[in-house]
């Protein structure tokens, strides 16, 4: 399972696990117009891959539940986030929402379902945190973090951090 499949990363992470020829592929984003140029772009790939795109918000706790129930993901990928500083310190609500509150119900999920792992996707930001976005990714880390006990039923919890991606949007 991906979150922000839509995005730079995710889109690229989509793309290179679907090469693995999992048994099937959870791609979320909350942009319809993401998730369709995403479906798009994999129609044209002959796959044996069960590739599923939905359009839903990870802040949805009824909804994200929902798809673990019926689809048992294995490994999520978590990369959705708000991730420009700018629009992060001018809706700060809505960044702790989605990067803070959104990350966190998610890991529980992981715990609930008897995920394998759940892998982070974080920022450069994080470090030494300066803005808001930085501060929310940072404390995402410590959430999921926290929660990776080495203990045999316990999936493995794991924080990467990425800086800019050329051609992002809305990168330098």
């Amino acid at each position: 399972l991906i979150t922000g499949a839509g995005g730079s990363i995710g889109k690229s992470l989509s793309k290179k696990i679907s090469t693995f020829n999992p048994t099937k592929l959870i791609m979320i984003d909350v942009s319809e117009n993401s998730i369709y140029k995403l479906k798009s772009n994999f129609e044209s790939i002959n796959s044996k891959v069960k590739n599923i795109f939905l359009c839903s918000n990870i802040r949805n706790k009824f909804e994200m539940e929902k798809v673990f129930i019926k689809y048992k993901p294995d490994v999520i990928f978590h990369a959705g986030a708000l991730k420009h500083v700018t629009i992060c310190e001018e809706n700060i609500t809505e960044a702790i929402r989605t990067n803070v509150l959104a990350t966190s119900m998610l890991s529980n999920l992981a715990e609930k379902y008897s995920c394998k792992s759940f892998v982070l996707i974080s920022a450069d930001k994080a470090v030494e945190p300066t803005s808001v976005m930085g501060f929310t990714k940072k404390l995402a880390e410590i959430i999921v973090k926290s929660k990776d006990y080495l203990h045999e039923r316990s999936p493995r919890f794991v924080v990467v951090r990425f800086g800019n991606v050329l051609g992002s949007t809305g990168s330098v």
